[in-house]
């Protein structure tokens, strides 16, 4: 028997398992669109696992993804910063999306 959850209750599972600030409000809707979208084209229902999510996936704001892979950046322009910081962590893992302040990517 499964139980199909929205929006909603994807994030108040996280908060239930007492991972609420692992990743961000609009983090989650992230990560769930990500995985929505990763059921529809492999046709295969996924089950929630909330700490193994939490272990396979993170949210790093750009300078944070800097510092943490040595992405090599040379421009004072915050829209190359993020172009840059994206298409490396495109080039290096899977990368559900990105909210206004941060990206949630797969860690590597």
């Amino acid at each position: 028997m499964k139980k199909t959850l929205g929006l909603h209750d994807f994030r108040e599972e996280f908060r239930a398992y007492g991972r609420g600030d692992q990743f961000s409000y609009s983090g989650l809707e992230v990560l769930f669109n990500y995985l929505i979208q990763l059921e529809e084209d492999t046709g295969v229902e996924l089950d929630l696992d909330v700490i193994g999510l939490c272990c396979e996936f993170t949210e790093s704001d750009l300078d944070e993804v800097i510092s943490q892979y040595d992405v090599s950046f040379d421009s004072d322009y915050p829209d190359e910063k993020a172009d840059v910081v994206y298409g490396y962590l495109c080039e290096n893992t899977s990368v559900c999306g990105r909210t206004n302040d941060s990206i949630v990517y797969l860690q590597f």
